[in-house]
């Protein structure tokens, strides 16, 4: 199989190209790198340092101490060229700020999604574009064909919810060599290559975040969003205190501890300092309107045409209408726990059509 994939990777780019592969220190970004070398192109690996780890040993993060070691060791493994980049100033910009800012205004954040956005599809491409690059190729598993992104072929995997914000000029250099693989070939290739990372846990928390604590980070970083407040039911009745909205989101059931439940999170109102609770079958919506809209299609491809949209990164898309001009989405039936702050993304079938940022979420039966 890794011999077949070789070969196929050479007809893939043209004979002289110059390729940047972006290195996390993962698997993936590490098969992608060698697979690229061994097909025959000048390989330029890319590691970004995006922020200081208090524990360099840890190892289910991304971009980390210890993952950076871990991609330099594949390159001199693999004999390509290897970098550093420090982004860490660009990162807590335009990452962590933007983390910690959506959750003091009551939204949820994408910080994955505005990683691809700014640093590694923005910042890292034009980093590119100064060694003269013909492309830059990361372990996405998402599938570009024509300037067109579509699923990658591994479902389990597939990554294109979260480059729905990426725009069609960077598109333009990108490239997902393991597009048409699943993970599981990821691994066998990476042993058969004996790679230093072959069975490197993935890194599963927020990347800044490796002990998950997301809510004591918030603490840290910005302790005065943490104020005690009211827990009411969506009829206004008083039913408890939190200790602050930026501990919350919409959907949420585990840890309010409040009498007659189970509740779910429905809004957190950071005018008032409320957060508001209801029932499980209060928690659908069906209308909400976005901002930050970018697009893989003509703007016309959506009028009056159905297409499937997906508002979490695990959720199954559901079918709807969006009103470009007006900036607003409408789900053909309410759906739950829409959150402000995340990415909405629009498919037609596994097609990527683009992508925006819910902005204000009206109830269901809200069609002005």
């Amino acid at each position: 199989m890794l011999e077949l994939y070789i070969e196929k990777l050479k007809k893939s780019y043209p004979k002289n190209s110059k390729i940047v592969v972006a290195m996390s220190g993962g698997v993936d970004s590490s098969v992608t790198a060698s697979l690229i070398h061994r097909a025959g192109f000048e390989t330029i690996g890319i590691t970004l340092q995006l922020y200081r780890s208090g524990d360099p040993s840890r190892n289910k993060t991304c971009c980390s101490g210890k993952d950076i070691k871990d991609a330099q060791n594949v390159a001199f493994q693999e004999d390509f060229k290897h970098y550093i980049l420090d982004y860490t100033q660009k990162f807590k910009e335009k990452v962590i700020d933007d983390f910690v800012d959506t959750y003091e205004s009551g939204a949820t954040p994408i910080p994955c999604g505005r990683c691809n956005q700014y640093i590694k599809f923005g910042y890292l491409l034009d980093f590119c574009k100064t060694v003269n690059a013909d492309f830059l190729v990361t372990g996405h598993y998402v599938k570009k064909i024509q300037n067109e992104l579509f699923r990658g072929e591994d479902t389990f995997k597939d990554q294109s919810y979260f480059l729905a914000l990426t725009t069609k000029e960077q598109l333009k250099m990108l490239d997902f060599p393991l597009a048409s693989i699943n993970k599981s070939e990821v691994r066998t290739m990476a042993k058969e290559l004996n790679l230093v990372v072959a069975t490197k846990y993935e890194s599963m928390d927020i990347c800044f975040i490796p002990d998950g604590d997301y809510k004591g980070f918030l603490k840290r970083m910005r302790p005065e969003i943490f104020k005690p407040g009211n827990v009411i039911s969506d009829n206004n009745e008083i039913l408890g205190t939190h200790n602050g909205l930026a501990g919350y989101t919409v959907g949420q059931r585990k840890g309010l501890n409040l009498p007659n439940g189970p509740w779910f999170v429905k809004e957190l109102r950071t005018d008032s300092n409320e957060l508001v609770v209801c029932k499980k079958e209060q928690l659908y919506e069906q209308c909400f309107f976005v901002n930050e809209i970018n697009l893989l299609v003509d703007e016309s491809y959506f009028e009056n045409k159905e297409v499937q949209i997906q508002v979490r990164s695990r959720q199954t898309p559901a079918f709807g209408m969006f009103f470009v001009k007006e900036k607003k989405v409408v789900f053909n039936s309410p759906q739950e726990a829409i959150c402000k702050g995340q990415i909405c993304a629009f498919y037609n079938e596994n097609q990527l059509l683009g992508g925006c940022i819910i902005e204000t979420v009206k109830n269901k039966d809200f069609f002005a």
